[in-house]
């Protein structure tokens, strides 16, 4: 495992500093296979890796390949990995695997699965789309969604549906880390896609004279471009064409999906409820429920000046 470990710390630094054309898609392909390893170890520091690797090479990404990053690479470790979740994991033992178990491993009672090591590696994977989309969005609806190859709008739609579905899972506690993520995506995708951005509910620490703080990340600070008359902080690679109404129309979707998951919260703790009609929640429920008022306040902050004026 350690070995493996390290050998995919030596597959970021070749994309990061070999041949653009020739490293980065054979590390993104090898980083995408060992997302489906049998070993949680190994998988879980691939996402990451993978991630990690997206968004460092990023500013490099031509529009096509940005396409083909999301599209075959991104939705295609998420979707496999999905999978593995879904049945739990089951794959045929390798020689390799029997052998390991000569090394006893303790391990936490919620991880002792493979159906729920699945379910980290899903979460990891999700929390990974949650970075790529904080730093890239500006740029991905300024220059993906064009009329002719809106390819942009489209991932926007799988991944509400895939977020969606993860806070909506069934379950108790064992669920809990998937239904938070999946009521932590939708909430993102709601604050980006609105007209003020993330950046209307999220205070900067200055590190420097162009860096700041942003949800624990150093970044170059962003200068704010007009657009239409309203102010909208963008990255400079962004420019001024951001797409107002495509921002629109991807708020109004995100902001549905919330709405659909607050139908399914209701009726879920309608179910909960005692013959009487009084309301009662185990404590699962009233993590999720907390999570999601969380996350509406937040919602409200960058929404409140002008779709919820």
């Amino acid at each position: 495992v350690n070995e493996s470990l390290t050998a995919i710390g030596l597959l970021w630094t070749i994309a990061d500093r070999g041949n653009f054309d020739s490293s980065v898609d054979r590390v993104l392909d090898k980083l995408s296979s060992l997302a489906l390893d049998d070993r949680p170890e190994v998988r879980n520091c691939a996402v990451n890796t993978l991630f990690s690797c997206i968004i460092g090479v990023g500013p490099r990404f031509s529009e096509a390949e940005w396409k083909s990053c999301f599209c075959e690479v991104v939705f295609g470790v998420l979707n496999n990995v999905d999978e593995k979740c879904a049945d739990g994991g089951s794959t045929k033992k390798t020689e390799s695997t029997k052998n390991s178990t000569r090394y006893k491993v303790s391990v936490h009672h919620s991880r002792d699965s493979s159906a729920k090591q699945w379910a980290t590696t899903e979460v990891i994977a999700l929390r990974g789309l949650e970075r790529v989309l904080r730093q890239y969005f500006l740029y991905l609806v300024a220059n993906c969604m064009k009329e002719n190859d809106n390819w942009f709008g489209d991932a926007w739609t799988q991944i509400l549906l895939l977020s969606l579905k993860c806070a909506t899972k069934k379950g108790d506690r064992e669920t809990l880390d998937m239904r938070n993520v999946g009521i932590d995506l939708l909430i993102l995708c709601t604050q980006l896609s609105c007209r003020a951005g993330i950046g209307a509910a999220v205070n900067h620490a200055r590190v420097g004279t162009d860096m700041e703080v942003v949800n624990g990340a150093l970044r170059k600070v962003r200068k704010v471009v007009e657009v239409g008359g309203d102010e909208i902080k963008a990255n400079e690679s962004t420019g001024s064409n951001v797409d107002l109404k495509n921002r629109e129309n991807l708020f109004l979707e995100a902001f549905t999906s919330l709405d659909e998951f607050r139908v399914h919260l209701e009726s879920e703790m309608a179910a909960q409820s005692t013959p009487s009609g009084i309301a009662r929640m185990d404590s699962t429920m009233m993590q999720v429920v907390n999570k999601l008022s969380q996350g509406m306040s937040k919602v409200y902050e960058c929404c409140q000046n002008h779709e919820m004026k």
